[in-house]
């Protein structure tokens, strides 16, 4: 989907407003309304909900999870 066609749904839901910038005519402001920001929060949360019982069955063995897989992106950064 186009990034154009994302921001007119967007608007459309009254998430975003845009408005056209101030000096660079082919450009446009966007901003979260209040409406996107309480959807904006709601996702949040249930992605944060999503995350906690999906790497609860780590238990114990979290930080060690966590510390492997940043050292896997630090060692392919660039790859």
């Amino acid at each position: 989907m186009m990034v154009s066609k994302v921001l007119r749904t967007l608007e459309d839901k009254k998430f975003i407003s845009r408005q056209g910038h101030q000096t660079d005519t082919r450009a446009k402001v966007i901003k979260l309304t209040g409406e996107g920001a309480k959807v904006l929060q709601k996702a949040l949360t249930a992605i944060e909900n999503a995350d906690i019982s999906f790497f609860s069955v780590l238990g114990n063995k979290l930080s060690s999870f966590n510390r492997n897989m940043i050292s896997l992106t630090e060692e392919n950064k660039g790859e």
